[in-house]
Parts: C-alpha cells; sequence; structure tokens
C-alpha cells in the first residue's frame, strides 16, 4: 500500500513539474501583449499602429517566413516603438533575432548625433525570442516593457 501511495505522489509531483516552465509561447495572444505593452505607461509618445508589410520594408524581414507582425512606432524622430513577429519556425525567429540586433546597432549609430536622446532606448531596448515568437520594444520606460514583455514570454 506504501508503495502505492508513493507511486501516485510520484505521478502527481511529475505531472505539476510538466507544466512548469515555457508559458505556451505557441499560443501567445500577440494583440493582447501589444495591448499589454501600450496601456503600461512605458512610452512617452503615442503610438500608431503600421501595416504588417512593413516588416519587410522596415526591418528587413523575410515575409516569405512570417506568420503574423503586429508593429506600433512614434512619429517623428522617437524610436519608440512594439514589434512583436511570429515566424514559421524558432529558426527563423533566431534569424530576425539577429537582424534586429544589427538594426538596433545601426540605430544607436546613427543616433549619436541626429538624435542622442534616443540612444539610451534604443541601448536598453528589450528583445526577447520565445520559440517562433520575437518581440521588440524600445520605450522610455525599459523596466516597464521588459516586465510586461516577461508576463507573456
Amino acid at each position: 500500500m506504501k508503495r502505492m501511495t508513493v507511486f501516485f505522489l510520484l505521478c502527481a509531483l511529475m505531472l505539476g513539474l510538466c507544466g512548469c516552465g515555457d508559458k505556451g509561447t505557441e499560443e501567445l495572444d500577440g494583440a493582447a501583449l501589444v495591448k499589454a505593452l501600450l496601456d503600461g505607461g512605458a512610452f512617452s509618445q503615442k503610438l500608431e499602429e503600421l501595416p504588417a508589410s512593413k516588416a519587410t520594408a522596415f526591418y528587413g524581414v523575410d515575409s516569405a517566413r512570417l506568420t503574423e507582425a503586429l508593429l506600433y512606432h512614434a512619429s517623428g524622430v522617437s524610436k519608440e516603438q512594439i514589434a512583436v513577429f511570429h515566424m514559421e519556425s524558432a529558426e527563423a525567429a533566431g534569424e530576425v533575432v539577429t537582424l534586429l540586433q544589427q538594426t538596433l546597432e545601426g540605430w544607436i549609430a546613427a543616433d549619436r548625433d541626429y538624435a542622442p536622446e534616443e540612444v539610451p532606448k534604443l541601448e536598453k531596448a528589450v528583445l526577447r525570442q520565445s520559440g517562433a515568437w520575437v518581440v521588440l520594444v524600445v520605450a522610455n520606460d525599459p523596466t516597464a516593457a521588459a516586465r510586461t514583455v516577461g508576463e507573456y514570454i
């Protein structure tokens, strides 16, 4: 009887542990993440939605491997933005992360003279990948943005 009880307790423990870890990123609701970011007070500028087609033009993302893109940008010289990409695979998402890192480095170099007030935002940009999802957030309050992103991925 003791062995049976121990066996069932171990099974319950293993089932409980299986639920830990990954936050189900394949089921990520990109629109809910964007709404939470927009409502979270991390931005000093109003962000406007851009069409998903700008993912290729603005970021260089391969549209053939992109399944969803949610893009929001501030107007003018501000670099504040939200970009949420769902790619066809984790490998494609990894390529987007590399591409976005290079893009951020280019923006930082260009803005040192052009818009130096934007450089700290770019240097503290939130860039995360989880599975086939990639999130880039450039915000006035990067800590708040990172906290919100962390709640989703």
